[in-house]
C-alpha cells in the first residue's frame, strides 16, 4: 500500500509500485501517472556537493568544469530565447552553479535564487554582476510581480510541494511575464520501455510527471503554453552508441529524445 499521496494531484490510489535501478521504492499514481518516491527521500541541498559526482553511467564528473558541455547539451534553445527578448529582470530559481545566468546578456538584471553555499561562492567568484538571493522558492524575500522572466529548470521534480511552489513562482512573475520550466518526462519512450531502469528515476528526483499532466498543471495555473521543447538532436547525446543502448532494457536507460521537456509559457 502507498504511504504517501501523489505530490502532483494529491491522490492516494496507485496503479502499481516498483523499485528503481538505485533501489528506491516508487509508486505510480493511478490518476495522473506520476511516478513518485514512496516514501520520499530527504536530501539536504545546503550541503549538496557541486564538485565531483558519479552519473548513472558510473562516470566521475567534475560539475564545476562543465559549463560549455551544459550550454550545448542541457539548456536547449533557452539561452538564445532569453537573449532575443528585450532585457528586463530575470530570476533563475535553484540556479546551481549559475551556468545559465553566465550565458545571459548582461543587459539583463540577473538574479539567482540558491540555497547551497558552495554554489553561491562559485557564482560570486565567476560573475560578480549576478544578484544572489540565498533561499528556496518556498522560503525567500523576493518581491511579488518583480520579474519579466523566471527560469525554473530541473528543480520542480526535487520539491516536496511542487504545486505550491508553482503558485509562488507565479506571484513573483509580472503579468505577461515568461516562465521557462524544464523537468524530466515520465511519458518518454525510455520511461515506458525501461520502467524502473529509467535513468531519471534517481535519489534526487522525488517524482517524475508526464507531459500531458504537466500541461494540465500549468494551464490550471493560468499559464499560456507557447511551445514545448525536447532538447536532444542538437546535443552530444544524439549518437549511435546511445541509440543502440535502447535495446538493452535490463540496463540503465540512455540519454534519449523526450527524456527532458522544456515548457515556454506566459502568465496570463
Amino acid at each position: 500500500m502507498p504511504k504517501f499521496n501523489c505530490p502532483c494531484c494529491n491522490q492516494k490510489e496507485i496503479k502499481k509500485s516498483f523499485t528503481s535501478w538505485e533501489g528506491i521504492p516508487y509508486s505510480i499514481c493511478k490518476n495522473c501517472k506520476t511516478s513518485y518516491q514512496d516514501p520520499p527521500l530527504t536530501i539536504d541541498y545546503k550541503e549538496d556537493s557541486w564538485g565531483q559526482k558519479v552519473d548513472p553511467d558510473n562516470k566521475l564528473r567534475d560539475l564545476t568544469k562543465e559549463k560549455e558541455f551544459k550550454i550545448k547539451n542541457w539548456y536547449g534553445d533557452t539561452i538564445k530565447y532569453v537573449n532575443s527578448k528585450n532585457p528586463g529582470k530575470i530570476l533563475d530559481v535553484g540556479c546551481g552553479l549559475g551556468f545559465f545566468l553566465f550565458s545571459i546578456n548582461e543587459a539583463w538584471e540577473r538574479h539567482a535564487l540558491e540555497v547551497s553555499e558552495e554554489a553561491i561562492n562559485f557564482i560570486k567568484e565567476n560573475d560578480k554582476k549576478i544578484i544572489i538571493n540565498k533561499g528556496t522558492i518556498e522560503i525567500n524575500t523576493l518581491e511579488e510581480n518583480l520579474f519579466d522572466v523566471i527560469f525554473f529548470y530541473h528543480v520542480f521534480e526535487h520539491l516536496e510541494n511542487p504545486i505550491e511552489s508553482l503558485d509562488k513562482i507565479s506571484k513573483l512573475l509580472k503579468p505577461n511575464g515568461t516562465l521557462i520550466l524544464g523537468t524530466p518526462n515520465n511519458s518518454s519512450l525510455c520511461a515506458k520501455i525501461f520502467g524502473g531502469n529509467y535513468r531519471l528515476l534517481c535519489k534526487a528526483h522525488k517524482f517524475l510527471v508526464t507531459s500531458s499532466y504537466m500541461k494540465k498543471i500549468l494551464i490550471q495555473r493560468n499559464f499560456s503554453i507557447k511551445k514545448v521543447e525536447y532538447p536532444y538532436f542538437k546535443t552530444d547525446y544524439f549518437n549511435l552508441k546511445n541509440i543502440l543502448k535502447l535495446f538493452f532494457i535490463w540496463k540503465v536507460s540512455p540519454p534519449f529524445f523526450g527524456n527532458i521537456m522544456t515548457f515556454y509559457m506566459v502568465k496570463k
